[in-house]
């Protein structure tokens, strides 16, 4: 009878036990409840209501054997408030999830003494804290994943949290914290995710780093890291994204880094790195992605790069790289985009530039590329971008042209001759830039097939003939710029209709100076509403000056100067703020801003009728 009564007592005292814990789990959780300060969806005023078990409340997970709390998840509610300290009360918590609300103020310490803890997520709030000095001293031994990123974390970060021996991923992305990453974090041997990029972190990268072998994720970019990445950045076997771009780090990239053979994105960009590419690049067959812009890295690049033939991304513009591109880059069939722009690359562009059937965006701006384009790359049909100006390119465009996906062709500052192929102008073609070359005939009245183009600049050439009447179905066109060469005659009869089509889609550009252009100034000019400069210079123009231009009001540049136009100059409107140097070199204008002032005609008044007088005195 004793031991049953003693047991009795102790079913007693462990369920008073417990329906002390779910008070104060209540409890808890009403104190958030009344901390929130707007609730657009009213899913926590309807719902957390004490008519109903907390168990059954939105965003509640409950234990079933003992009705104590291990899982609160409010992300997304759009909700806006503080976290009080009595979040730190439910002990039995093991999943925290309030991402992408509106929380503010600090975060109160007692959340980091969750014994049982395992998830902590706060991202994307505007909670400003500091983490406590001494977490994970005490507890946090159970914690799995903490991620307080996109907020408002400033201070530095704790050596002690190289104690929260179970992590696995830890993000501190987006915040404001300072000073060193400390050393401690070598010894969070489980991490698999480490994000610390878009802070003001300064110092080296810690070589301890090179102790987390399961990590396959380290974000550190946008930092002020300094010092170099040290060779034992090879020991990450199992790293598949190293991201370090726009840091202020020395030296050169380490050889080690080909031990990276599960990489799929290096990201180094900005990173101020010199010296050459290392060759083992080569080894790291895994790669996907290669971002080493702006930087100073020189000498060639490593044919060992060809041995990537899961590469789709490969951008190195910006440094001082040097040399012919080899050909073993070419014959990467799955790269998509290349871009090796704003390096001194030398050299003629390969045949076998025709291989990269996959390749959607070509860039070599401003290099000193020589010798013919390929024929080869008229066949890459997939092509969307090629831009290759600010190079020596000569010779006629290539005569097969099967780049129907190409929106945007850019080969300007070239030394490129012959005529401009009718193939260029298809249905998807948006932007074509072959200004400065040495291009011969005419504009292909092929033209008008490309609907959808928006930007052409074909300035600067030896181009001859009238302007195509076609041009005038280019509804969507903003920027033409035909200037500096042989074109002849009026403007294309259809002026009317090209400027009512483009009054609804604010033509922004127009230049056709220094042309051989004759007859007048159509007034339907005055139509195109958008427009905002308009140079007709350097022609021989004729007939006054239609006064509908008057009615451009965002025409900012005007030049009308060296023609044969005449009359006075109109003066309402926008045309005082242009000064003389958009009309000079027409003898026949007169009028401000010239200081040729117009003839006033004096009009002689009709000559009286003999009965003029009767009809005064008659009506």
């Amino acid at each position: 009878m004793f031991f049953q009564h003693l047991l009795l007592v102790v079913f007693c005292l462990m369920g008073r036990s417990l329906a002390c814990a779910a008070n104060t789990d209540r409890s808890s959780l009403l104190a958030l409840k009344a901390h929130i300060t707007s609730d657009p969806h009213n899913l926590l005023m309807k719902n957390w209501t004490t008519q109903t078990s907390f168990c059954n409340w939105v965003g509640i997970t409950c234990d079933p054997l003992n009705c104590r709390v291990t899982g609160l998840n409010i992300s997304n509610m759009q909700l806006v408030g503080t976290i009080p300290p009595e979040i730190g009360n439910l002990s039995s918590l093991i999943s925290l999830d309030m991402n992408e609300n509106s929380f503010y103020g600090p975060i109160p310490a007692s959340l980091f003494n969750l014994s049982s803890i395992q998830v902590i997520t706060l991202r994307g709030n505007a909670l400003s804290s500091e983490l406590p000095t001494d977490m994970c001293k005490h507890s946090l031994h159970n914690l799995k994943l903490l991620r307080i990123s996109f907020t408002k974390l400033y201070g530095e970060i704790p050596s002690s949290l190289g104690l929260c021996s179970s992590i696995e991923v830890l993000s501190l992305y987006n915040n404001s914290l300072v000073g060193e990453v400390p050393k401690q974090i070598g010894n969070l041997t489980l991490l698999t995710q480490l994000y610390l990029g878009f802070n003001s972190l300064t110092g080296d990268i810690p070589k301890e780093i090179s102790h987390l072998h399961m990590l396959n994720s380290l974000w550190m970019e946008t930092n002020k890291f300094t010092g170099p990445l040290q060779p034992e950045i090879g020991n990450l076997t199992f790293l598949r994204e190293l991201i370090l771009y726009n840091n202020n780090l020395t030296g050169n990239i380490p050889k080690e880094i080909g031990h990276l053979n599960s990489l799929e994105t290096l990201s180094m960009a900005s990173t101020g790195h010199r010296e050459l590419i290392p060759k083992e690049i080569g080894n790291m067959t895994a790669l996907r992605h290669i971002y080493l812009d702006n930087n100073a890295l020189n000498g060639a690049i490593p044919h060992e790069i060809g041995l990537l033939n899961n590469l789709l991304t490969l951008s190195i513009d910006s440094n001082k790289l040097a040399g012919p591109l080899p050909t073993t880059l070419f014959n990467m069939s799955s790269v998509q985009y290349i871009s090796l722009s704003h390096n001194k690359l030398s050299g003629t562009l390969p045949r076998e530039i025709g291989n990269m059937k996959e390749l959607q965006e070509l860039y070599l701006i401003n290099n000193t590329l020589t010798g013919v384009i390929p024929e080869e790359i008229g066949r890459l049909d997939k092509l969307v971008a090629l831009y290759m100006n600010d190079n020596k390119l000569i010779g006629p465009l290539p005569r097969v042209f099967k780049m129907k996906s190409l929106t945007a062709l850019s080969l300007n500052k070239n030394a490129l001759t012959g005529i401009i192929l009718g193939e260029l102008f298809t249905a998807n073609i948006k932007s074509i830039d072959l200004s400065d070359n040495h291009f011969q005939g005419s504009i292909p009245p092929a033209i008008g097939r490309s609907l959808n183009l928006t930007y052409l600049n074909l300035a600067n050439n030896n181009l001859s003939g009238s302007i195509p009447s076609t041009i005038c179905k280019l509804r969507f066109l903003e920027f033409l710029d035909l200037s500096n060469n042989h074109l002849q005659g009026p403007l294309p009869k259809c002026i009317r209709e090209l400027s009512k089509s483009l009054q609804i889609l604010h033509l922004k550009c127009l230049n056709l100076s220094r042309n051989i252009l004759n007859g007048q100034i159509p007034s339907s000019i005055g139509n195109v509403k958008g427009l905002e400069s308009l140079d007709l210079s350097s022609n021989r123009l004729n007939g006054e000056i239609p006064r509908q231009l008057t009615m451009l009001n965002f025409l900012s540049k005007l030049n009308l100067s060296v023609n044969d136009l005449v009359g006075e100059i109109p003066q309402s409107g926008w045309f005082g703020k242009f000064d003389n140097s958009s009309f000079i070199g027409n003898l026949g204008l007169c009028g401000f801003p010239l200081t040729k002032k117009c003839k006033q005609v004096i009009r002689s008044p009709p000559p009286e009728r003999e009965d003029s007088n009767f009809e005064d005195e008659f009506g």
